[in-house]
């Protein structure tokens, strides 16, 4: 793994990022939907089943990620947003500044477990070309369970 991933913003994202800028200063980002227009928060529970997995670290497309799990992560915080926001706008989000967002992957995109909600929001938000995350897979067996 690199020690260090800069993301660039392209034209469109950095008007993105100027514009949640600006509805942050305006007291207008005050939930997940707010940013995105799909979040599931906190819609799908966590499985009460155990089941082989291994983590995988890698990029993957930020609109991929459809929500957190009930349970999990922290509420949402605008300052939190708004601070990736503007390390984005500086050109200072480092991917491997801190450990990745911790994902669960199921069939319908994947889902925020412990931390990364703020990230992933953002991510998906601007949207980013991609991010670099820790995800594990369900089998399907184990939610055929649910």
């Amino acid at each position: 793994m690199p020690k260090t991933d800069i993301v660039t913003l392209d034209a469109d994202q950095e008007a993105r990022t100027t514009e949640l800028l600006k509805r942050y200063d305006r007291d207008e980002l005050n939930t997940p939907e707010a940013l995105v227009d799909e979040w599931g928060d906190p819609q799908t529970k966590r499985l009460d089943v155990d089941f082989d997995s291994t983590t995988v670290q890698e990029y993957i497309d930020p609109t991929e990620i459809v929500g957190r799990l009930e349970g999990d992560s922290t509420h949402f915080e605008p300052s939190k947003a708004a601070q990736i926001l503007w390390w984005l706008y500086q050109g200072e989000f480092d991917q491997f500044r801190r450990y990745p967002p911790s994902l669960e992957k199921r069939p319908e995109g994947y889902f925020v477990t412990k931390d990364g909600t703020h990230r992933s929001i953002v991510a998906k938000a601007i949207p980013l070309d991609q991010l670099y995350v820790e995800y594990y897979t369900v089998p399907e067996s184990a939610l055929d369970d649910m």
